[in-house]
């Protein structure tokens, strides 16, 4: 999981695609759906210079990942994100939330 959450970056798209397939055979659509906000989350608070107290290991992965893009990009991301959510709670989407992240992830 982990993996395919650093391999979120403009640079790396193919790689979380690929990753993504991995993931799935242990852990189920939503899961992913919640550690990819969580992992967005985390990037902006990092370009805001504002993350939470973290082992020092992960808050340089973190910042480093976070390196990768511009703040636009991440809030573009993260609204995405929340449109994904607001169409599945409200059924208003064709797509299934699998589908939904595959077209996130493609937008990278």
């Amino acid at each position: 999981m982990f993996s395919f959450l650093e391999s979120i970056t403009p640079y790396q798209k193919d790689k979380a695609i690929k990753l993504i397939e991995q993931v799935r055979k242990k852990a189920s659509d939503e899961f992913i759906y919640l550690m990819i906000v969580r992992q967005i989350r985390l990037l902006l608070l990092a370009k805001e210079k504002a993350l939470p107290a973290l082992p020092f290991w992960l808050s340089k992965r973190i910042n480093f990942q976070a390196s990768q893009f511009e703040k636009n990009q991440l809030l573009k991301l993260y609204q995405k994100l929340l449109v994904i959510d607001i169409k599945e709670k409200n059924n208003l989407t064709s797509l299934n939330l699998g589908e939904a992240i595959d077209l996130w992830l493609a937008t990278l």
